[in-house]
């Protein structure tokens, strides 16, 4: 298959997971073909479908589906095919009920914000009552330095 790499090939389904599809080509060769690699969306994966399912466009793909591939890579010592799926405009939209078993994706935790109090140090010199909200003094061997010429 080393030979083949950006080769076009008419193939199908044959797993679908949560980190990609395997595709299984006409001569018996199995490769993969990333979640990483399919940029045109976010996919999630419904594991009571066996599905991938985009997210904006709703495209979803399952076992035994036909798709159109590229030969991406060949990796003769781990005995892997990476495939890349080719654009098609026949894929299929996911049914509202599918797109109900989607888990939602997790929220990326918001910062806090400076006016609240959540533990932030770089301000804690405002806050401490003794220097009545003012920049403690700087250390007094700070202040004068002297340097050889």
């Amino acid at each position: 298959m080393l030979d083949k790499v950006g080769n076009e090939y008419d193939a199908v389904i044959s797993s679908v997971t949560s980190f990609g599809m395997f595709i299984a080509l006409p001569t018996t060769v199995e490769g993969l073909v990333h979640i990483s690699q399919m940029k045109d969306d976010y996919y999630s994966f419904v594991e009571s479908q066996l599905a991938l399912v985009g997210d904006r466009t709703h495209k979803m793909y399952r076992i035994g589906q036909p798709v159109r591939v590229k030969v991406a890579n060949v990796d003769l010592d781990a005995h892997s095919v990476d495939f890349e799926l080719l654009k098609t405009e026949d894929v299929p939209l996911a049914s509202a009920e599918i797109l109900s078993r989607i888990e939602p994706r997790p929220k990326r935790p918001m910062r806090p914000r400076d006016n609240e109090k959540s533990g932030d140090k770089r301000n804690r010199h405002f806050d401490n009552k003794k220097n009545n909200g003012r920049r403690p003094a700087p250390a007094k061997d700070s202040q004068k330095r002297t340097f050889k010429k």
